[in-house]
């Protein structure tokens, strides 16, 4: 669109020059919007566009009063330095319109006010810019209503060198609904979006297109302040700030996500304060998608309660992702918390990765294991994934960071490292408590997990595998998991702190298993079961003091071929016979051969456990 010498404005519209008359506004000063002697071809409406366009003094331009007619296209600029604003004071409308927001523009939509904005028309494509605001602009919502319905086109929020262009909504609400299949608002570099209290709606299409549209642009939510998207709503790259008593309110059956919009960008969404996420209604909300590269980064750092929905996905189909709890409570509803994981749709080739890390706070994980979908885990679910990349037998990675707060699973399974994948958890305090009656799992059906406590507490009341379980075991058929692989890789490390299960522990079931405990650690049991299908070993640690104990409130049961390792050269104390297993009864016991000691001491074994005698000599006292 150009602006003629001679009062008119020349229109591109799918390559067809139209040629409209257009309206000024005559004088740099105040007037009302509905006088036909401020323009120079009265009020605006049909299809006159209308400038504000005065360079000569700041000036307001009120909407006191609904307009007969509806206006189309306007373009509101000054020069650095000075302002031209349009306060709305009453409902306008506008349709198939262009507005263009440029340098010292303000449109301010005051309480009573409304700005209703119907894209609808077969003149605009999804190329054109129809709304910018731009070089500085600023569109505010201050008690009234900005409706933006039937969008299609971009609708961008874009700053300049030093100027930021801010769309800011105070009170009131702002709304935006797209056409179908089209994307959301745009916000580029040194653009922003800035609420203190009102609503925030962005409703796309809810099987296309995304409501946000962030290429380093900021968003910046405060006060009490309600942000609602809906459908596939994006937080790109640049960062997200909720913050006061804010809310992130994640409706529909949407699929929400922080993701960056090329390879090697990064996206942050933050809570602070008592800010938090109402998403009962979303189906899945991930951090990371599928960009090469990129890093995308979900921080909870306040005192703020949130409800994520059905499923946390964290790591993308190839970017990485990354929960940081600080603080606060989050639960997660249905299919649980997902850390590296295949995704439905992820194709074989990708390689999400994915960190979960707890310092403090609660994390609340209600996974159901009876919605399992394509033979994917529910619950917390660390490294998973079903398919198989030649020469890439471990491509899914989750690591989970625990040193302080409480993780809670009540209803699924927890798993750390199934099928082509890789899972790690590093546990140096807090606690993790697994109540729900299902399974826990560190490396089962081809993958390798590990889980390493050394401070902190490990709670369950159900059964723990580690390295490899069953199909049976787990009651439950693992689709689309290789179906032949029996070498699964399990760690369960336990330096310090304490791990207790009223459910059995089971080492090597279905591949090699490892069991060890430090100076420290304290393991215990109903039932220890050292299964040995490929490999099974326990082992023992010393400091000065000594090492750490396994009980079994129950049963020890080795089987044949199981081993246990024992390096005791660190240890100084006095006692001569350090327990290393206590149990109600054993049944077996390990066989000479699969026995590795270092240290002067001898292993002993009876009913009610196995032991290590040191060998401390005689002690001669001369007088």
């Amino acid at each position: 669109m150009w602006k003629t010498n001679s009062g008119f404005a020349v229109f591109c519209v799918l390559g067809v020059l139209t040629l409209q008359a257009a309206t000024v506004w005559k004088d740099a000063v105040d007037g009302d919007w509905n006088t036909a002697a401020n323009w120079t071809e009265g009020v605006p409406a049909g299809g006159n566009p209308a400038f504000m366009t005065n360079t000569t003094a700041s000036h307001t331009v009120t909407v006191a009063s609904e307009p007969a007619d509806i206006a189309t296209n306007l373009t509101i600029r000054t020069v650095p330095g000075l302002t031209t604003t349009l306060d709305i004071a009453a409902p306008i409308a506008f349709t198939n319109a262009w507005l263009a927001l440029s340098t010292g523009a303000v449109v301010r939509i005051a309480e009573g006010g409304a700005l209703n904005y119907n894209g609808k028309g077969a003149t605009t494509v999804a190329s054109d810019q129809t709304v910018r605001i731009f070089h500085g602009a600023r569109l505010s919502v201050d008690g009234g209503l900005c409706d933006v319905t039937n969008y299609m086109g971009q609708f961008r929020i874009e700053g300049s060198g030093p100027l930021t262009s801010r769309l800011t909504v105070a009170s009131g609400t702002f709304r935006y609904v797209p056409q179908p299949n089209q994307n959301g608002i745009r916000i580029y570099s040194g653009g922003r979006i800035e609420m203190t209290g009102g609503v925030f709606e962005a409703t796309p299409d809810p099987g296309y297109g995304s409501a946000i549209y962030q290429d380093y642009g900021t968003i910046d939510v405060a006060g009490d302040a309600t942000f609602y998207l809906s459908g596939h709503g994006i937080f790109g790259s640049g960062e997200t700030r909720f913050s006061g008593d804010s809310t992130l309110v994640l409706t529909k059956s949407g699929r929400q996500k922080i993701n960056p919009n090329r390879a090697g960008d990064t996206a942050w969404v933050v809570f602070t304060g008592n800010a938090g996420i109402a998403g009962a209604g979303s189906d899945r909300f991930t951090v990371g998608a599928g960009r090469a590269g990129s890093w995308s980064e979900l921080r909870f750092e306040g005192t703020g309660s949130s409800v994520v929905g059905l499923t946390l996905n964290i790591g993308g189909t190839k970017g990485y992702g990354e929960v940081d709890l600080l603080s606060g409570y989050v639960s997660v509803s249905s299919y649980g918390v997902r850390v590296g994981c295949q995704d439905e749709g992820t194709s074989s080739d990708a390689a999400p990765t994915g960190t979960l890390r707890v310092a403090g706070g609660a994390l609340w994980v209600e996974g159901s294991a009876a919605g399992w979908s394509k033979g994917m885990f529910n619950g917390l679910i660390v490294g998973s994934g079903n398919q198989t990349v030649v020469g890439s037998p471990s491509f899914y990675r989750g690591s989970m960071h625990i040193s302080g707060g409480v993780v809670s699973n009540t209803a699924g399974f927890f798993s750390v490292g199934a099928g082509q994948a890789e899972g790690d958890v590093l546990q140096t305090g807090g606690e993790i408590r697994l109540t729900s009656g299902y399974a826990a799992t560190i490396g089962l059906a081809g993958g390798t997990g590990r889980y390493i406590l050394s401070n902190g507490l490990l709670t369950a009341v159900s059964t723990i595998y580690v390295g490899g379980a069953t199909t049976n075991a787990l009651d439950r058929y693992l689709l689309n998991y290789p179906a032949d692989r029996h070498d699964a890789q399990g760690l369960l490390k336990v330096a310090g702190g304490t791990l207790s299960t009223t459910g059995s522990l089971i080492v090597g079931a279905d591949g090699d298993g490892v069991l060890e405990l430090g100076p420290t650690g304290t393991v215990t049991a109903a039932n220890v079961v050292l299964s040995n299908a490929t490999s099974s070993v326990v082992r023992f640690v010393f400091d000065e003091k000594g090492t750490g104990q396994l009980k079994a409130t129950g049963a020890l049961k080795i089987a044949e071929g199981a081993k246990i390792e024992i390096d005791a050269r660190a240890y100084k104390g006095q006692n001569p016979i350090v327990p290393l297993v206590s149990c109600a009864s054993r049944e077996g016991s390990f066989a000479a051969a699969n026995v590795s000691l270092l240290g002067s001491a001898t292993l002993e074994q009876d009913a009610s456990g196995v032991s290590l005698r040191f060998n401390h000599g005689t002690l001669i006292s001369i007088q």
